[in-house]
């Protein structure tokens, strides 16, 4: 892990390697797609690697959740407190939209809450020790603010959509994490996952939501 970090992702002369990594994630994520023999044999011989590999940008990640998200069988057999914590640690070292898409993608299997997945995700995420990879969503007068990964740093909701549809590429990232944190809290609640819809309706009232 240490010499990939060091020697490929920090060197460009590594990047035709990391294209070739890319290309074959992207290669054995087709090749399972609705086929359950070849997810059960990848899952058999390969998860393990794949697991080690995740958060090196070669695509392990996504190849996982896309193998998981279509077959519940995997997904409950594979996923527990340990690989939540995984993703939840890259959320917090890149601050990146598509790892919080990842944690909603193991919320699902072909539409369907798996409720132990849910749960797991929604004590991990909602813990207070991973309040600094959340935005927090409060009302101040009659105006919406979002407060950036536990701090008191605050940004008008409104303000900050200007400003991304202005062009500036940092609120741009800014609202797209924050889509991807409202799109992974609506599955951990689906199908009535209590754990999640208590935690939450404290945070996102229906008034501020339908603000």
């Amino acid at each position: 892990k240490q010499w990939y970090q060091r020697r490929v992702r920090g060197d460009k002369k590594w990047g035709p390697f990391r294209s070739i990594c890319r290309l074959c994630y992207r290669l054995i994520k087709v090749s399972q797609q609705s086929y359950r023999k070849n997810q059960e044999y990848i899952a058999k011989m390969w998860f393990s690697f794949m697991q080690s590999q995740i958060g090196y940008d070669i695509l392990a990640e996504d190849t996982i959740t896309a193998l998981l998200n279509n077959n519940k069988k995997l997904l409950e057999k594979h996923i527990n407190a340990k690989e939540i914590d995984t993703f939840v640690q890259l959320v917090r070292k890149n601050k990146e939209g598509r790892y919080l898409s990842y944690l909603s993608d193991l919320c699902v299997c072909k539409g369907v809450a798996i409720a132990s997945t849910q749960e797991l995700i929604c004590k991990s995420v909602l813990s207070t020790q991973n309040a600094d990879i959340l935005i927090d969503t409060r009302m101040e007068g009659e105006e919406i603010f979002l407060f950036m990964y536990g701090s008191n740093d605050k940004k008008s909701l409104k303000t900050l959509s200007k400003s991304a549809v202005e062009g500036n590429e940092g609120d741009q990232h800014t609202l797209a994490y924050y889509q991807c944190q409202l799109d992974l809290f609506s599955q951990m609640c689906q199908e009535r996952q209590y754990l999640a819809i208590n935690s939450l309706k404290g945070q996102l009232s229906v008034d501020l939501l339908l603000r």
